[in-house]
């Protein structure tokens, strides 16, 4: 069998730290590991043909005679052969030169000029898809195409059947939270929503890693889907692999990060699901029956402007800690010395949080929200909310969080201890199961 696979962002983009990303290269690993018939053919822009080989660099080292690159520049009669770069774009030198002439001796208008700047990008995208679908009618070979990226429209461009990977549609589920944040949310939804439903009406199979997020989040949302067009494979907790050797000594490392006593430690970038404004709720009365936790994380709070405001209120703001992006093993020190990790999350599209289990990889304790779709995620894993010993506190329960933080602060090994059958659970889930369950479906809708 042969899987395409697009990679179709419209200007260069390294995903290697992202999830997603994370995720698709584990999968594609895993694939290529357990199904020795299988190849593999990766379509993208040519600005992003050295992205997609990072990306998946070990299987490209691996397995050189069963994955391959397509992108735009393929054909020999290439209209972009001879281009120039506008900002993330490519246009022919003399169209551009005329274009650009133009716009700069006879429009004076800055909101003119930004409008023709965005008609050249326009263009030169209208121009690369042209090529491309040239490219994928020509060589492409494959038997399925798998899409991990709910706004990839490259997938409609080919022949065989199409699945689309749905980890998530968080900002049609959480509209509200998200509004402030994005304010260009509307548009956005309305441009995944029409793809999506793209895909629904060419017979497109949606997959999902629970019942929750097909439940909740596609069906719901995704114009013209049927139920019969989405499946369920759950997948392993995407944890890190943290480096262990040359770790700075506990003191060493508070030093480093001005950390001054007991820390909170939360290693995640700020997003709206996220919830940190419990936290930090918490973090207040916590200090005014004075016990002061620092807070430290790896993003940053005023990527969400109610939380900078609400830390500002509060009077907590000094004692919030951003460590910007850590190395293996500083990630490992941020865990093993922290007193405990806090997990907030409103949901997540894996239902636990990798953080969690991070911390519960190194011996500390967790409190965990209730956190949409939790209850199935642990089902899936064997597990009830009782047996997984996570401290739970309900979403909005600042003063119940900061009680769950008291107690596990007073005897922390017991917690932690408690909690290690939540990890060995979750462990239980093997790459090689995920990858058989993917080549099942494909071979099962191909032969329809």
């Amino acid at each position: 069998m042969r899987i395409a696979i697009p990679y179709d962002y419209e200007k260069p983009v390294d995903i290697r730290r992202e999830g997603i990303g994370v995720y698709v290269s584990l999968l594609v690993k895993a694939l290529l590991d357990n199904i020795p018939d299988l190849e593999i053919e990766f379509w993208t822009y040519s600005y992003n043909r050295k992205n997609v080989i990072l990306l998946f660099q070990d299987s490209f080292e691996k397995y050189p005679d069963r994955i391959s690159v397509f992108d735009d520049a393929c054909l020999r009669n290439n209209l972009l052969k001879k281009c120039i770069y506008v900002g993330n774009y490519a246009i022919n030198k003399v169209c551009y030169k005329i274009l650009y002439l133009l716009k700069c001796l006879f429009i004076s208008d800055k909101k003119i000029r930004k409008l023709i700047k965005q008609q050249l990008k326009a263009f030169v995208l209208n121009l690369r898809e042209k090529q491309l679908k040239k490219v994928i009618k020509k060589e492409s070979r494959a038997d399925v195409v798998y899409c991990f990226f709910v706004i990839f429209k490259m997938g409609l461009w080919f022949q065989c059947p199409k699945f689309v990977q749905v980890h998530d549609l968080f900002t049609f589920a959480l509209k509200k939270k998200f509004e402030p944040y994005m304010l260009s949310l509307g548009s956005y939804n309305g441009m995944t929503a029409n793809i999506l439903g793209q895909y629904a009406l060419d017979g497109a199979v949606f997959i999902s890693s629970s019942d929750y997020i097909v439940r909740e989040h596609c069906l719901p949302f995704i114009p013209n889907i049927l139920p019969h067009q989405t499946a369920v494979i759950p997948f392993p907790p995407l944890i890190k692999d943290f480096g262990v050797k040359d770790i700075l000594d506990e003191k060493s490392f508070k030093k480093k990060y001005k950390i001054c006593g007991k820390y909170i430690a939360l290693p995640s970038q700020n997003r709206p699901n996220k919830n940190w404004g419990v936290i930090f709720r918490a973090l207040a009365r916590l200090k005014k029956l004075g016990i002061n936790l620092n807070f430290v994380t790896t993003g940053h709070v005023s990527d969400v402007k109610s939380d900078e405001k609400l830390v500002n209120d509060l009077g907590v703001s000094n004692l919030i800690i951003e460590t910007g992006s850590l190395s293996s093993q500083e990630l490992y020190a941020l865990y093993k010395y922290a007193d405990l990790v806090v997990v907030p999350t409103i949901i997540e599209g894996l239902g636990m949080s990798g953080q969690a289990l991070e911390a519960m990889k190194v011996g500390t304790p967790v409190v965990h929200s209730k956190s949409l779709g939790i209850e199935e995620s642990l089902h899936s894993a064997g597990l009830t909310m009782e047996k997984a010993h996570l401290n739970w506190f309900d979403l909005d329960d600042d003063e119940m969080l900061a009680t769950k933080i008291q107690d596990v602060l007073k005897n922390p090994k017991i917690h932690a201890t408690r909690q290690k059958v939540v990890l060995d659970a979750y462990l239980k889930f093997s790459w090689k199961d995920v990858a058989e369950n993917y080549m099942r479906i494909f071979k099962k809708i191909k032969e329809c």
